[in-house]
């Protein structure tokens, strides 16, 4: 399964983990998003930070053979049950895993709140017009939004229609 992006597990556990044995080998602070072993683990002290960084962008913790990424690991903590769709980082910090932080979404609720698309995303100059064009990504399809001469008037077109078509997961609300 891949998760942002990024292979969750390196192997399929023959069962899964369990809301149990998460409690039993590892502690989690809601309030900081911050997992510490209580069980020794493959050569890891009791009390140690459990995770380790995946491209800077997310922590990864492996329980049992297997990895899993540390915002899935903190809503299973909370909930009690592994998340069966994304889970979005409502600050845009995939390190931060405060339980506040944390929220269900849809592959492409959690796209379009990613960082990656920048502060100028849904806006582009067309050379051929001399014109800026804002269009927006919706259920997989591209709307354009029309062409503007100013470019702040393509990124108010473009504000606009996020918050209408995507609303709390418009990065630019948050």
């Amino acid at each position: 399964m891949k998760i942002n992006g990024h292979k969750e597990r390196r192997k399929v556990p023959s069962t899964e983990l369990t809301w149990s044995r998460l409690l039993e080998v590892i502690n989690y602070n809601p309030k900081t998003g911050v997992f510490i072993w209580k069980k020794y683990h493959s050569g890891i002290r009791i009390g140690k930070e459990a995770g380790a960084l995946l491209n800077n962008k997310y922590r990864r913790i492996s329980i049992d053979g297997f990895s899993y990424l540390s915002h899935r690991l903190a809503w299973m903590y909370v909930h009690k049950e592994f998340p069966k769709c994304d889970i979005d980082h409502i600050n845009g910090n995939g390190l931060d895993n405060r339980i506040v932080n944390l929220r269900l979404a849809t592959r492409s609720q959690n796209l379009i709140h990613s960082e990656r698309w920048g502060p100028s995303r849904g806006i582009y100059f067309n050379k051929n017009k001399k014109k800026w064009h804002a269009r927006i990504h919706v259920n997989g399809r591209v709307i354009s939004l029309g062409y503007h001469r100013l470019k702040k008037n393509a990124l108010i077109s473009y504000q606009e229609s996020a918050t209408i078509y995507h609303g709390k997961f418009n990065s630019l609300t948050t």
